[in-house]
C-alpha cells in the first residue's frame, strides 16, 4: 500500500542559541490508524470492495506525519526523503 499524506499545515521552530529556523511540514497519513481497510490503496477510491471502511475505522484516528523540509541553493522546498519513524532536533 502507499502511503498518501495530506498536508495540513506548517510550523516553524526558532533553535537557541543560533537563532535558526527549522521548518516542520505537518500532514495527515491517510488510512494508518486502527481498523483501517488495509487492502484500500487510496482514500481517493470508492469505499466498496478493497476500500470498504470497516465500522471500527474512524478517519480522525488516523496518525500525523510530520517531518522537517529542506532546501536547495535556491531556497526551493526539496523533495521528502523517504518516510521516517522519528527525527531529531537541535533546539
Amino acid at each position: 500500500m502507499l502511503a498518501c499524506l495530506q498536508g495540513i499545515g506548517l510550523s516553524v521552530i526558532v533553535t537557541q542559541p543560533r537563532n535558526e529556523s527549522v521548518y516542520l511540514w505537518q500532514g495527515e497519513r491517510w488510512l494508518s490508524g486502527p481498523g483501517n481497510p488495509a487492502a484500500c490503496p487510496s482514500l481517493c477510491d470508492a469505499p466498496t470492495g478493497a476500500c470498504a471502511q470497516t465500522p471500527g475505522y474512524v478517519k480522525g484516528y488516523d496518525f500525523n506525519y510530520w517531518i522537517p523540509l529542506s532546501f536547495d541553493a535556491q531556497g526551493r522546498v526539496e523533495p521528502f526523503a523517504s518516510f521516517v519513524d522519528s527525527f531529531e532536533l537541535d533546539i
